[in-house]
């Protein structure tokens, strides 16, 4: 296509701006389609990668899942069930602080001991055959005819320590011992 410009035989020509402006439009667009390619190709190799990030990632969850069912296969056969239940938080925790596996493996046996310790306390408690439920909180002094000096001394089981035996006649309505008690092995018999 040839475009005849003479500007001494036609300077008032009206199709000349027409031209002018089609051409940098034009030029406009044709940049703005460069740039759009780029981005296109940026963006490509952007998700390349974060494919490659997430596909990764997928494949270590997938070792750490059977990193876990190791765990707990082992765990349940050496019959440690508050390790077990403690342990996806542990780790997970762990994981992401980057823990010393020593540092793991001590907070891990600390709660198997905290559980056997707490289920020891509840079967000694089932089997002395305590009230269940009473502490000294509900303990109610001035309904009770012992002196209040005795009662205070009842409260602090010392005799407890020192495994002495407590024997109080009376009506049967004990109410209780406290949240903090030791673990030692109590009977409680009712003489009617």
């Amino acid at each position: 296509m040839r475009i005849g410009i003479n500007l001494a035989s036609q300077p008032f020509q009206r199709n000349r701006a027409m031209i002018a402006a089609s051409i940098v439009v034009s030029l406009a667009l044709v940049g703005t389609l460069g740039a759009l390619i780029s981005l296109a190709m940026s963006e490509r190799a952007q998700l390349a990668e974060a494919r490659r990030d997430v596909d990764r990632l997928n494949a270590q969850i997938r070792g750490l899942g059977a990193q876990q069912a190791q765990l707990d296969a082992v765990l349940r056969r050496m019959r440690f069930p508050y390790l077990r239940k403690a342990a996806p938080g542990v780790l997970a925790t762990a994981r992401a602080q980057r823990w010393d596996p020593a540092e793991v493996v001590r907070i891990l046996l600390e709660e198997e001991i905290r559980g056997r310790d707490d289920a020891g306390r509840r079967i000694r408690r089932k089997a002395a055959g305590l009230p269940a439920g009473k502490t000294f909180a509900s303990w109610r002094e001035a309904d009770s005819s012992i002196p209040l000096p005795a009662q205070h001394a009842l409260a602090t089981l010392e005799w407890v320590t020192r495994a002495e035996n407590l024997c109080i006649a009376g009506p049967v309505v004990i109410h209780g011992f406290s949240s903090r008690e030791p673990s030692f092995r109590r009977s409680f018999r009712c003489c009617d």
